[in-house]
């Protein structure tokens, strides 16, 4: 079972990824810059990640690991909307800024 480096060699740098757990789901929360769906951390099946960066939603599945982006509030790209992501009940939900849901996904361990 191998640790995530979270950080960088100074200890004042911010982490590159956070675990999470919630509802028995490991997710690992990160801006995207270092790790994304191009350079992933070291996760194992099962395993979320969250990412920004591009300002693209996304919710792929990559060797049974997940791989989800809300999008961006404030400069959308690929003509998608402004939007953001919520985990409810176990349920991560898509949102526009009006707080229409315009996709969901249901994960369970």
């Amino acid at each position: 079972d191998g640790e995530l480096e979270t950080r960088e060699n100074d200890a004042a740098s911010p982490p590159k990824c956070s675990p999470l757990k919630s509802r028995g789901l490991r997710l690992y929360a990160t801006h995207g810059h270092v790790y994304n769906a191009s350079r992933l951390p070291p996760l194992q099946s099962g395993d979320i990640l969250l990412h920004g960066h591009t300002h693209i939603p996304a919710w792929d599945q990559v060797e049974g690991r997940w791989i989800l982006n809300p999008g961006s509030v404030s400069i959308p790209k690929e003509n998608t909307p402004h939007s953001y992501m919520v985990l409810e009940g176990g349920v991560f939900l898509w949102k526009s800024l009006g707080g229409e849901i315009y996709h969901s996904l249901s994960l369970s361990p």
